[in-house]
């Protein structure tokens, strides 16, 4: 819009009589309360924007005043008194209402009941079809401009603002309003506008029946209809795609009420109503219908076989429809079930282990993630009693905040990963090299640490919530009659499960468990784990029967999230199996060897894990269509969608803290990777000949020769082609670039430190070293040192990631040796691997190696 802010207006003003109070709302305009002489309250609305020569808004303000004056409804605010500010603004006083938008109503509920809404929204079509017998079409209804005042007995009434774009139809007054709105520009809120005004048509009564069942439609089911982002997007789906029926977003509305809907939101004009009396007549009709949607929806409540006949055949039955007394007998109570789980969840969670030295010590596991780990047991152990005891009050039911303790100790993880990783990131700040790969690797073990724990605990509540309600409806106590035998429950019971899909859930039950075992014997123990939480929570749901119908959406919730976390959990063990290598005074081999074994088991458990959702979400899936079916599928409390809305948030927020994880690894890897890209191939002789021990043999931080096969590097950065040593310009260029590393470290390094630490392949001719030493020399090295390999040679198939030529000076025995005019010598011609034995056998701690170096 042109033009810019104007100044605020100043509280204690004085304006026409009127004294300018605090501000209370406002969006194109502002919106402040006054006083007037009497101390009657009232509301002031002006021009948040002004340029002093606004016509148009002016001249729309004015027919704001105008029309709602014109229509007589209580639906529409009387404009009391109209004038001009200092600076030139027009205002407008009004009666000053208090209360919310029903924009403001739609979102603190999600979406607000069918038979509130068509009262709330019935006096806002009186009013349009008021307007229309007047000749005036809004354009613009939409929930923010429907504002809910609250009478003297505390009843809602409905106020339609903003009349301000209104339209005037067949008038003189059309080619006036044509001009204020400037034809052809879209005009409206886009969400809300009907495919007529897209195309800029001419503007009908029909359009006020699109926008009134837009507001409608959201009021029903908490969102507009169509909500693509992007305005083209939003524009293609207005006019091409069929409209939704509230029903459809999941909305609890009859077929009555969403043919009402539907038919408001037609495309074409002449397919809606002939006039907005038509749209009370048909509302009326449709809501009315609806008064038998609420019986419907508490029948939701009740358990699906008393909201219609089981299709699926059964056996004869002779005890009332109920379980066999002795079958029931034999399943446990919801506090054993409940146990059971906790127990066998953890079972398997132990068997899984951590990685690191001690595996299976969960002592240790705390000990690891710090005091963190405080909170996620502190959250654990409230969960673990609580839960029970609240599906035993509630029986049947969602158990309102059992799902959220369930969940607990998972939000406490990932707040304990995120003030981890802050300190990790910190000292990254400050290191480099090989060492910022150690700290990288020691902070991700240590906040996967707390990850692992917090959303495994979390994974085995979820898994025993998901029956409890099943649980508890059983052992409900049979309410007391004249006659025991015709005795029923007092609680909510479970939906009896029809055979085809009660012997789907135990196939996919023992799928499960087979893919558990499979996943065990294959060496990946997060699968199995993973595996084995999926089964525990289809067991529950087919040992114990059909979850009551209030808990349908709930316990489908709980089963979900417990493999969801479960397969979190096994993700953050692997991830933490490839950083405790760094850490570890393994042999390059070994490390190399179990970085491979830990990326096949981050390929097999992403594998198994996808496979063990399938496996738990198809029986989920199954339950909810047949409730659904039945329509005994209940909405979710404003609770339930606060603990999802916290549960998408806490999951947002791992996954962006895991961006910055791998964002932050890849780093590293790129800094890395150029540097030992000459350790991939480069396998120098190993140490099994030292004579003595080689416990205080490692290597110096000094300045790195490598030899390898093909080629030369200083401090991991190539300088020569081997080969090309025998030629005077490739020995002169790799002269220039030791002596200079030679001379840079001199000036930095202490007195006692070597001044060269050489690794050689062992495939490399002795005389190769020989002649870099003589450079070595020449540049001022004196003490040198030999590194040998420890442990046998590693293993590095064709696509093996990047980290396996990394190396540690824990891969390597330093040998110290001194270059002088006489020493050791061999023929030139000798490989390094025959060499090499004979020169550590010389070694001695009472006498220092000499190496013969011209």
């Amino acid at each position: 819009m042109d033009g810019a802010p104007s100044r605020a207006l100043t509280p204690g003003t004085v304006i026409d009589g009127y004294r300018l109070g605090e501000r209370v709302g406002g969006g194109f305009g502002v919106v402040y309360a006054v006083t007037d002489a009497s101390g009657g309250r009232f509301a002031l609305k002006t021009l948040r924007v002004w340029d002093g020569a606004d016509a148009e808004q002016s001249a729309r303000f004015a027919r704001e005043a105008r029309v709602a004056n014109d229509i007589e409804h209580p639906a529409i605010v009387k404009v009391l008194a109209t004038g001009t500010l200092d600076d030139g603004r027009p205002y407008l006083v009004m009666p000053l209402l208090e209360g919310r938008t029903l924009q403001e109503a739609i979102h603190a509920g999600r979406g607000i009941a069918p038979d509130r809404a068509w009262r709330l929204l019935r006096p806002v079509a009186e009013a349009l079809a008021r307007a229309h017998a007047l000749g005036i079409v809004h354009r613009d209804v939409k929930p923010a401009n429907v504002f809910l005042s609250r009478d003297e007995a505390g009843e809602e009434t409905p106020h339609l603002l903003d009349f301000g774009l209104a339209h005037a139809i067949d008038s003189a007054e059309s080619e006036e309003i044509v001009k204020l709105t400037q034809s052809g520009v879209l005009v409206g809120t886009p969400a809300y506008m009907a495919p007529e005004q897209w195309w800029g048509l001419p503007v009908s009564p029909a359009v006020d029946q699109y926008v009134l069942g837009a507001t409608l439609y959201e009021s029903l089911a908490g969102c507009p209809p169509f909500t693509e982002v992007g305005l083209r997007r939003l524009m293609e789906q207005t006019l091409h795609a069929p409209a939704p029926a509230p029903s459809a977003a999941g909305a609890p509305t009859s077929p009555a009420v969403d043919a009402f809907v539907t038919r408001l939101l037609a495309k074409e004009p002449g397919d809606r109503f002939a006039s907005m009396e038509a749209v009370l007549e048909a509302g009326d009709a449709a809501f009315g219908a609806g008064e038998t949607l609420d019986a419907r929806t508490e029948l939701a409540d009740a358990p699906a076989a008393s909201v219609a006949p089981d299709p699926a055949p059964r056996e004869p039955d002779t005890s009332g429809g109920e379980p066999h007394p002795a079958r029931a007998r034999r399943l446990p109570g919801p506090l054993s079930w409940h146990a059971a789980v906790v127990v066998v969840g953890f079972g398997a969670l132990v068997g899984a282990g951590y990685a690191g030295p001690a595996p299976r010590d969960v002592a240790d596991w705390l000990h690891i993630g710090g005091a963190v780990q405080i909170g996620v047991l502190f959250f654990f152990a409230i969960g673990f009693v609580a839960i029970p005891h609240i599906a035993r009050r509630r029986p049947g039911e969602p158990a309102r905040g059992a799902l959220a303790l369930a969940l607990a100790p998972a939000l406490s993880g990932t707040f304990g990963v995120y003030t981890n990783w802050k300190a990790v990131e910190a000292s990254l700040a400050r290191t480099g090299g090989i060492d910022a790969l150690r700290v990288f690797c020691e902070g991700t073990y240590e906040s996967n640490a707390v990850r692992f724990l917090g959303f495994a605990v979390s994974a085995i509540l979820c898994a025993s919530l998901a029956a409890l309600p099943s649980a508890v409806a059983l052992a409900a106590p049979r309410a007391r009659t004249a006659d025991p035998s015709r005795a029923t429950p007092s609680g909510p019971q479970p939906a009896p499960i029809p055979p085809s899909e009660r012997q789907a859930r135990a196939a996919a039950l023992l799928a499960l468990l087979a893919l558990a075992v499979a996943a065990a014997l294959l060496g990946a123990p997060s699968g199995a784990w993973i595996a084995a939480i999926a089964a525990l929570t289809v067991a529950g749901t087919t040992l114990f029967g059909g979850v009551p119908a209030q808990a349908q959406l709930a316990s489908a919730a709980a089963s979900l999230c417990a493999v969801l976390l479960a397969f979190a959990a096994g993700l953050a063990r692997v991830e933490a199996r490839e950083a405790v290598l760094w850490s570890e005074p393994a042999t390059r081999a070994a490390r190399v060897a179990e970085i491979l074994d830990a990326r096949a088991e981050m390929n097999a458990t992403l594998l198994l894990g996808t496979a063990a959702f399938i496996g738990a979400a198809a029986p989920v899936a199954l339950a909810l269509a047949r409730a659904a079916r039945r329509g005994s599928l209940p909405r979710l409390s404003r609770i339930a969608w606060v603990g999802i809305a916290l549960v998408v948030a806490s999951a947002g927020f791992d996954l962006w803290m895991r961006d910055r994880f791998l964002r932050r690894r890849e780093d590293v890897r790129a800094e890395l990777t150029p540097q030992f890209a000459t350790f991939a191939h480069l396998d120098p002789p190993p140490a099994d000949g030292l004579a003595q021990g080689p416990e205080h043999l490692s290597p110096h931080r000094s300045t790195g020769l490598q030899i390898g096969r093909d080629a030369v590097a200083v401090n991991g950065r190539g300088i020569a082609r081997l080969a090309a040593l025998d030629s005077e310009t490739g020995l002169f260029q790799a002269t220039a670039v030791l002596h200079q590393a030679l001379a840079q470290a001199a000036v930095e390094r202490g007195a006692d430190e070597v001044d060269l630490s050489i690794t050689a392949d062992e495939s490399v001719a002795f005389g190769h070293i020989v002649r870099l030493l003589s450079v070595a020399r020449a540049g001022g090295a004196r003490k040198v040192e030999l590194l040998f390999r420890r442990g046998p040679k590693p293993h590095l198939p064709p696509d093996s990631p990047p980290e396996t030529a990394y190396v540690v000076p824990s891969d390597f025995i330093a040998i110290e040796a001194e270059l002088a005019a006489h020493g050791f010598e061999a023929d030139a011609a000798e490989p390094w691997s025959r060499v090499a034995p004979r020169l550590l056998r010389d070694v001695s701690p009472d006498a220092p190696l000499r190496l013969r170096v011209p």
